[in-house]
């Protein structure tokens, strides 16, 4: 029985019929739901996983998606990725990047406290993440276990942490005449609890070192001294690693703070390095708190004998967190999905400013897709003018130009695109044969239309490359596989030869693999039907000239290649 009342449920389901019909995103399931709003994980037609964030119109604020969007040009992966947002009614829905293992909360409510390795890691990505966010004159504002997710890198046995949520983020201008700050009181810095104004990356500094002490010293974020203790006088070294020229005695609060929830000092669980380091960027005085650039040059990282950019898997479970494999995609942006907000970071937002949306040029959008030819350029203005959204190119040759698509109607697509003077009707026409009688084993064409200078063929998109991309490889493929591979081609080519159809050309460029999304399943799909022979009576050989590809050819079609003659070939033999 749900737990949900009725209201809630109705805004649920209005939420997943606008995921599915709206942006046409599959099978969405909800991951939270709080004040901000709602997020779902859904599946791309490709397979990939995203993440859906949904607010309402008057509670979103555009500088949240305009910090985002400049963001995914930061050349780091430390951060959850905005794809796009959408508006719809009275929601605005944001498509992000989807990280597949939860997130830091996991390990500070349960109090745990990870071996000192991890932590290195954690300081250095998250760090690395801060540099550049701070060299763009922007602060986060609210780094916290919640916004600390994590995500493991496809096809490895590693993962790393990724910040998000932008909600709180403002610029650094802003900040110096400020006296407050979004996010939680309990991980603001001391100068934000004394409204001393004048903040700075800072704040970020000491939210982050906030957060590696929890982990480091296991204790509960309830604890009734430890944290007034810290806001008081920061994280003071002991007397015997103090530097001497700065050498200070600590109180009995203050040594308190250097031990773990079992009474442990932290330089026998964590080490002098580390704990100096979580000294420094919990350093009471902002002025003497250092940035992250600098930190990011302190030995515990330039000495490290271990990798600090990832985490190993292994380590998953210190962190209280669970693989899922079943989901280790991580969509990766190729554009910006939909029309962007402009808005000063440093700036107060107005209602006129809200409003306004500046449709990004045509040569911005070329320039993201690595457009650089004239002719790419003309298909990316014809394509808008139609109501496709161009995603990214997926293949160029003397066939034409393929992308990848989206089109309100017909989901995510591939469309070819070619001069007039390059189209065979022919082509088209054996299409059309095949299309009368569906099989899984055959890409669908759906349409197709000539334009001025161009035509376009809409197709259907096979999401995991060609048969091609795995022979490459050069792996040996056990007995069971070969076998599948073989049967389904097989299927195709046999509805094929029914219709008098000889493909011609078969080879591993020209078997596509797709797999729909949710169902771990892949399918081959015979593709490219320009050198397609019809036989005009399928129980009898045909004549047929000897073309395709060399290496692929029978010997009956090279026999006669030398002179360019017709030959006799039955079709299955050919085949």
């Amino acid at each position: 029985m749900s737990t949900l009342s009725p209201e809630k449920e109705e805004l649920i389901k209005q939420d997943l019929n606008a995921i599915t019909q709206q942006l046409s995103l599959l099978d969405p399931i909800p991951l939270g739901t709080g004040n901000w709003g709602r997020v779902y994980r859904c599946q791309e037609i490709s397979g990939q996983f995203v993440a859906v964030k949904i607010q309402k119109t008057d509670e979103y604020l555009d500088q949240e998606y305009a910090a985002a969007e400049m963001l995914n040009q930061l050349p780091t992966e430390y951060f959850i990725k905005s794809f796009g947002q959408y508006k719809f009614s009275d929601r605005v829905f944001i498509v992000m990047e989807y990280a597949n293992m939860q997130t830091l909360q996991k390990a500070t409510d349960a109090c745990l406290m990870p071996r000192v390795n991890i932590l290195i890691i954690l300081a250095h990505d998250i760090l690395e993440f801060l540099s550049h966010l701070h060299s763009h004159n922007l602060v986060h504002c609210d780094i916290k276990p919640p916004n600390i997710l994590f995500s493991r890198v496809e096809d490895t046995d590693f993962f790393v942490p990724k910040i998000c949520d932008f909600c709180e983020c403002s610029g650094m201008e802003t900040m110096k005449t400020s006296l407050e700050i979004g996010g939680p009181p309990f991980y603001h810095p001391p100068e934000v609890w004394n409204k001393m104004s004048n903040y700075d990356g800072g704040v970020d500094i000491w939210e982050l070192g906030l957060v590696l002490y929890l982990l480091a010293t296991g204790k509960s974020i309830h604890h009734p001294s430890a944290f007034l203790t810290l806001r008081q006088y920061g994280l003071a070294l002991p007397t015997d690693i103090q530097p001497k020229h700065e050498l200070k005695e600590i109180n009995k609060e203050q040594q308190d703070l250097l031990l773990d929830k079992n009474g442990v000092h932290l330089k026998d669980t964590i080490g002098n390095d580390f704990l100096q380091l979580l000294s420094l960027m919990l350093t009471f005085d902002p002025r003497k708190r250092p940035t992250a650039a600098q930190l990011l040059t302190h030995h515990v990282f330039t000495n490290a004998q271990f990798d600090i950019s990832h985490i190993p898997i292994g380590y998953a479970e210190e962190l209280g967190l669970k693989v899922d494999y079943k989901s280790q995609h991580i969509a990766q942006p190729n554009i910006p999905m939909a029309q962007v907000a402009r808005i000063p970071l440093d700036k107060p937002i107005t209602k006129e400013q809200k409003k306004e949306i500046i449709p990004i040029d045509l040569n911005t959008l070329a320039q993201q897709l690595g457009l650089r030819e004239r002719n790419q350029f003309e298909d990316l203005k014809l394509m808008i003018s139609e109501g496709f959204q161009v995603l990214k190119t997926l293949g160029e040759g003397g066939y034409g130009r393929v992308y990848l698509v989206h089109h309100p109607e017909l989901g995510i697509i591939a469309a070819k695109i070619m001069d007039n003077k390059d189209f065979d009707q022919r082509e088209w026409d054996i299409s059309g044969i095949l299309n009368k009688e569906a099989c899984p084993f055959i890409i669908q064409n759906i349409l197709a239309r000539k334009f001025q200078t161009q035509t376009v063929i809409l197709l259907e998109y096979a999401n995991l490359n060609s048969l091609w991309s795995l022979i490459k490889k050069r792996k040996v493929f056990p007995l069971t596989i070969i076998r599948a591979i073989l049967k389904q081609i097989l299927i195709g080519l046999s509805m094929m030869h029914s219709k008098g159809l000889i493909h011609r050309d078969i080879k591993g460029e020209n078997i596509l693999l797709h797999c729909p999304p949710g169902t771990e399943r892949v399918f081959l799909k015979l593709a490219d039907f320009g050198l397609v022979k019809l036989q005009k009576n399928i129980d009898q050989t045909t004549q047929m000239t000897a073309v395709g590809t060399t290496p692929f050819m029978p010997p009956e079609l090279l026999i006669g290649v030398e002179g360019d003659e017709e030959v006799k070939a039955d079709s299955k033999v050919c085949i």
